[in-house]
């Protein structure tokens, strides 16, 4: 359109239309924290990495990303897998996150650093959920945990 022209007759209508559609359209948002359909152990492969994409990935990124998003500007399947994931290898825990009983011992303190911190108060418990499985609870002990992910450094 040329400078002090006018729109024509279609853009006169077309566009008050497609305005009105575009606003009338629900915006539909992912659920805040979606969890896997079902537990981890009963899926198969296929089913496994379906959630680890659309599921546990995003939510993950997301997650690490508020604690610092320049030390997790780039997040991938290798972030949490190690270098084996670049040929399909996803078993974890993974031996090159290597983690002590120390500082499991200490993410539960009022001395933790702000990484242990985080670790044990956001990304266990989320961790836990998207897999389908009780978060750890540092009284008993028991529950998904720093070694679902980390190999214990002894």
């Amino acid at each position: 359109m040329k400078c002090g022209r006018r729109p024509g007759p279609v853009w006169t209508v077309a566009a008050p239309v497609a305005l009105a559609l575009a606003s009338s359209c629900a915006v539909t948002r992912p659920a805040r924290f979606k969890t896997a359909d079902r537990p981890w152990q009963a899926m198969t492969r296929e089913q496994r990495t379906a959630t680890m994409k659309e599921v546990v990935t995003p939510q993950m990124r997301a997650l690490f990303r508020s604690f610092s998003l320049h030390a997790y500007a780039r997040m991938d399947c290798v972030t949490c897998h190690g270098q084996g994931a670049r040929a399909g290898h996803y078993e974890m825990p993974n031996p090159d996150l290597l983690l002590s009983q120390v500082d499991v011992k200490l993410a539960w303190t009022d001395t933790a650093s702000a990484m242990d911190a985080f670790m044990a108060r956001k990304v266990e418990p989320a961790m836990a959920r998207l897999l389908g499985q009780k978060p750890y609870d540092p009284t008993t002990g028991r529950g998904y945990g720093c070694f679902g992910c980390h190999w214990p450094d002894r």
